[in-house]
């Protein structure tokens, strides 16, 4: 288990509130870290620790993305179910449509609430900044649930018609 500064541009609720935190990624899947330590590839390459790049590969990496996705999603849906959604299930799928969006475009996430970032991305979908926004301010809320699926389903549209482009030029 290694302790991972956690720096300024990633420590924010509800990602992180912490300085610093224990991390054991010994032996899991890329999933398993994704669904474990939000941002956590991004937060090891600004801290000088990159040992694995997923932007670099997104041909690779956005299925495990979006296959975390349906986990959470899924993980989700049982906790709406029985009325508990937690903010922490809420936070990690926000962060993995985050991660969807700038390594899609080859891009590490340069922070947790990447606004600027997003808002110039051509993956992002319509008014991604304000509904990231609500769904941040929510997160227990149903309504921020059914948002994040939205984002999602827009985000693999966009980056379908942005394969087809690029298959139909090569």
């Amino acid at each position: 288990m290694a302790e991972i500064v956690i720096p300024a541009e990633f420590r924010i609720p509800p990602f992180y509130d912490e300085d610093y935190i224990a991390v054991s990624l010994e032996g899991k899947s890329i999933q398993e870290v994704l669904l474990q330590y939000p941002f956590i590839f991004d937060i090891l390459n600004k801290n000088g620790q990159a040992w694995h790049t997923p932007w670099n590969t997104p041909e690779q990496t956005l299925p495990l993305l979006l296959e975390a996705w349906k986990v959470s999603e899924k993980s989700m849906l049982t906790s709406l179910q029985k009325k508990q959604l937690n903010g922490k299930q809420t936070a990690i799928s926000a962060a993995l449509l985050i991660n969807c969006i700038c390594w899609s475009a080859s891009l590490p996430v340069e922070e947790a609430v990447s606004l600027i970032q997003l808002q110039q991305s051509s993956n992002a979908p319509v008014n991604c900044r304000e509904r990231l926004q609500f769904v941040l301010s929510r997160p227990e809320q149903y309504h921020s649930f059914i948002q994040l699926q939205q984002l999602f389903e827009e985000f693999k549209k966009i980056y379908a018609v942005q394969q087809a482009i690029k298959k139909r030029h090569f």
